[in-house]
């Protein structure tokens, strides 16, 4: 488990593991953050932390990405069992500028100011958001019609993830891939490419926030009721 507490160039995090522990909150010396490209000199400025199973993400105010702990299944970068550290720079695609990083047990997605996803680590169920016949992979460009919707918000379960999107009308639209065996991204087949979630679920309702769980999801209306779906096995889902 992690807990992180960020106010400028501070990060805090609190670790509780059965290898290792910090059981104070340590200060993480941004100044030791290794960069991987030349004009990088100062210590990066952290705007958003992002945490997986066994690794972090750290989104600077930049739009660059620096990542540390496990790397396995490429999540931060080649495959590696070993752990890194301290936090390198990721290069995502063709140095593309990150606006928002969203973290999965073992796979990411990185939202660029383009409108693109690409996403890395284990394709799980298709939780890379593509053909699950690839095992895992580092950050891979993801096909999702950038042209017709406008993404607003990644959100990462255990092995699915939720798009909340715009179309080009304006309207909310709520989008999924990755796992579904508990219909965690609501009652139909499986599916690893982005596709939407139907209308007629939240017929009369619009949808301002989403949360996800390790196998369920939350979706919170305008009117503040909200809708649950997906494993229920300790009342996870409130029913």
């Amino acid at each position: 488990m992690t807990k992180l507490l960020a106010s400028g160039l501070k990060i805090q995090t609190y670790f509780t593991n059965t290898t290792s522990q910090e059981t104070e909150p340590i200060l993480v010396d941004t100044s030791t953050f290794v960069p991987t490209r030349a004009d990088h000199h100062k210590p990066p400025k952290i705007v958003h932390v992002a945490c997986g199973d066994r690794f972090i993400l750290f989104l600077t105010h930049e739009g660059r990405v620096y990542g540390s702990g496990l790397g396995k299944y490429g999540l931060l970068g080649e495959p590696s069992d070993t752990s890194i550290r301290p936090p390198v720079e990721l290069v995502i695609g063709n140095n593309e500028i990150i606006k928002s990083v969203g973290c999965g047990r073992t796979h990411i997605f990185y939202l660029t100011y383009k409108n693109e996803l690409y996403s890395a680590g284990r394709n799980y169920c298709g939780a890379l958001g593509y053909d699950p016949g690839t095992p895992y992979a580092t950050a891979n460009l993801v096909p999702f019609r950038s042209d017709l919707y406008t993404i607003q918000k990644v959100i990462c379960g255990l092995w699915h993830t939720v798009f909340m999107v715009k179309d080009k009308q304006g309207r909310q639209r709520i989008m999924a891939c990755g796992a579904n065996s508990d219909s965690q991204i609501t009652g139909f087949q499986q599916r690893s490419d982005i596709h939407e979630i139907p209308n007629h679920f939240f017929t009369g309702h619009k949808i301002i926030d989403v949360s996800c769980g390790g196998m369920h999801t939350c979706f919170l209306t305008n009117e503040g009721r909200v809708f649950s779906v997906g494993y229920n096995n300790e009342r996870q889902c409130v029913s």
